[in-house]
């Protein structure tokens, strides 16, 4: 009788999973997933907001008129109420924002956090929609530094 090979299996461990989140409905998808992932797998679990300091509003004019307007204490506080909302009581996600363009300060957060995995959500544009606003799901998949799962 013919010896059988043995098949090493081996499986992913995704010990820190990050995820990016815009307060969207399409990201309150994106966080429900990797805190079903992060379960399964017994990860940990980074939440990340990401502010633009030079958006066109309000703030804008107000550093315009001289006056210095930092955006991150407001996203932490939305960024916590965000995580509350979603994150079941016993599982609190490292919280983090940092101020810049989302892609690049996403890969430098996973990066910088060690992520071996993050799940971001896209919005589903396409044609002149996606032309025009880009995608920043597609940016994170060429720049970051570990797999990437989109939720859509």
């Amino acid at each position: 009788m013919k010896s059988m090979k043995t098949v090493r299996q081996t499986s992913f461990k995704f010990r820190r999973i990050l995820v990016p989140v815009d307060f969207s409905d399409h990201s309150r998808q994106a966080l429900r997933a990797a805190i079903a992932l992060a379960r399964q797998f017994g990860s940990s679990l980074a939440v990340v907001h990401v502010t633009r300091r030079n958006r066109p509003d309000s703030h804008a004019v107000a550093e315009l008129a001289g006056m210095t307007f930092d955006p991150r204490p407001d996203g932490r506080t939305r960024l916590a109420q965000f995580v509350e909302r979603e994150a079941p009581d016993n599982f609190k996600p490292k919280r983090m924002v940092v101020d810049g363009v989302p892609h690049v300060e996403i890969a430098k957060s996973a990066t910088a956090w060690k992520a071996d995995l993050i799940v971001i959500s896209t919005h589903g544009y396409t044609g002149l929609k996606q032309v025009l606003m880009g995608s920043t799901a597609e940016r994170v998949v060429r720049h970051a530094p570990c797999p990437v799962l989109v939720v859509r």
